[in-house]
């Protein structure tokens, strides 16, 4: 039935595109083999793959079909829509899923959009998380509805130093979870500075709440969830007499998200970018005391895509520190006398939400917040919150034709302070990609070789073989050009 609907919905959306004078669209259809050493795929073969790869197997042959299209009714209004299928192949099992359908509005940059959309890809795909900390594009989209403003507007009277842009989000966690459907909010406010002609300064606030739902644990059951509970929540208040305990003494629900911070430097060749993503899971976050804990990316970007490099990224992240400044995680209290606990961030877990921030078993944050515990079938969020790294990702081109991209991540997972890993686990991966577009015809043709090595893993190398076709409708003429994407997900 699920298939049915979604076929009828993309031929709907093929016939409609075609009818309408004024629409744009892109048809996208693809095709790639993996295989591996070992008993999984290395990270950077699934990871930030939109949750389309099926990790947990050696042989996985991987088929999307993918259509998205917009009807402009004029300069500043238009409505869009789109449906993305994925399904695979493997020796574990297989497996058919939607990964994108939506429809959406636009009117002067406000936009309104609902269903499963994905998050604009930043920094060409090659960050560990899409340059912020709580979300990544690592796991299938989650059905939500949200209005955002797509560029930056100017505020009254502060046009050429000051603009700004926001958004607001509900989502539904329909998968199998420890809360049964669980509600995820977010909304973002970001303000851009303009200090020169050259230079921009952006400085965000990115915040997460899972709310309401149903608990597995019988001692807890339904929370609450109505439109004052609701308030309480998004607001980031502690609840009141209905929520659970632990909720009145602290904050009402799962609440996280990050500071984001980007400094942008336009010189005569290229782009110069520095990117900070700081997480918080309370107010000790908030206010920094967690300061240690970052993603700090650098980023470069040469103005001219001809090259053998364009494009380097190299990001550390350290999240080790999680507001903990005393050598042990006890601590005795003078005023009742006793030892007590000390509270640390133990970043996208929670002890109510304790599926933390994963869908479908898979980290909607950080992808190297890995591995995911699974109990029953169902995720118990990250084994591991505790970790240092260092990554590099570089993308260019051999010949006009020819496009290249490398990645290499070294970790360190420490585990956690109520568990810490002995030894420490200690993990390469790596990734090289390299892309064939031939002339003048809408194809790509893919090979990829990825590994991680590390010292309590199984070592294990892989291969991907890849075919996509593109085809792209624009104001009412047929051209035929290369994917849109510089490399097929």
């Amino acid at each position: 039935m699920q298939k049915t609907n979604v076929l009828t919905f993309l031929l709907t959306l093929i016939s409609t595109f075609q009818l309408m004078g004024q629409s744009s669209y892109e048809l996208g259809v693809s095709n790639s083999g993996m295989m591996s050493s070992g008993d999984k795929l290395p990270l950077w073969l699934w990871a930030n793959r939109d949750g389309k790869i099926a990790n947990d197997t050696s042989l996985l042959n991987l088929s999307e079909l993918s259509l998205s299209g917009k009807h402009n009714f004029n300069e500043n209004t238009f409505v869009s829509g789109g449906v993305g299928l994925a399904g695979g192949l493997s020796a574990a099992g297989n497996y058919f899923q939607t990964n994108t359908i939506y429809a959406g509005i636009s009117i002067r940059d406000w936009e309104l959009l609902a269903g499963r959309y994905y998050d604009p890809l930043e920094f060409e795909g090659l960050s560990t998380t899409n340059g912020n900390m709580a979300r990544s594009r690592n796991a299938r989209p989650y059905p939500r509805i949200g209005l955002r403003i797509n560029t930056y507007k100017s505020f009254p009277f502060f046009q050429s130093f000051l603009r700004f842009k926001a958004s607001y989000e509900e989502g539904l966690l329909d998968d199998e979870r420890h809360v049964d459907k669980a509600r995820l909010h977010h909304k973002s406010l970001y303000f851009r500075f303009l200090p020169s002609e050259l230079t921009t300064i952006d400085l965000g606030l990115e915040h997460f709440v899972m709310w309401g739902g149903t608990s597995s644990s019988e001692n807890i059951g339904q929370l609450p969830q109505s439109f004052s509970d609701y308030l309480r929540y998004i607001t980031g208040k502690s609840g009141s007499e209905n929520f659970l305990e632990t909720d009145q003494i602290n904050v009402a629900g799962n609440q996280y998200g990050t500071w984001q911070i980007k400094v942008s430097r336009t010189f005569e060749d290229f782009v110069l970018q520095l990117n900070i993503s700081h997480p918080f899971e309370d107010m000790s976050g908030l206010r920094f005391e967690n300061y240690p804990d970052n993603l700090i990316g650098i980023d470069l970007r040469f103005k001219e895509e001809n090259k053998l490099i364009s494009h380097i990224l190299y990001e550390y992240i350290h999240t080790s520190q999680q507001s903990l400044w005393q050598d042990s995680t006890h601590l005795y209290d003078e005023g009742i006398g006793r030892w007590r606990a000390y509270h640390v961030d133990k970043y996208y877990t929670h002890g109510i939400y304790k599926s933390g921030a994963t869908y479908e078993g898979k980290m909607m944050a950080s992808p190297l917040f890995f591995p995911v515990k699974i109990v029953d079938g169902i995720s118990r969020g990250p084994a591991s919150t505790r970790y240092i790294a260092h990554h590099l990702g570089i993308k260019g081109q051999l010949a006009p034709q020819f496009h290249w991209m490398a990645k290499t991540t070294f970790i360190t997972h420490k585990g956690n302070y109520s568990a810490p890993l002995d030894p420490e686990h200690r993990q390469t991966s790596l990734l090289f990609q390299l892309a064939y577009h031939p002339q003048n015809i809408p194809l790509q043709l893919k090979a990829a070789f990825a590994g991680d090595f590390g010292n309590t893993i199984e070592n294990m190398t892989a291969f991907e073989l890849g075919i996509s076709y593109y085809l792209r409708k624009e104001n009412s003429k047929h051209h035929s050009k290369g994917p849109h994407l510089p490399f097929a997900r």
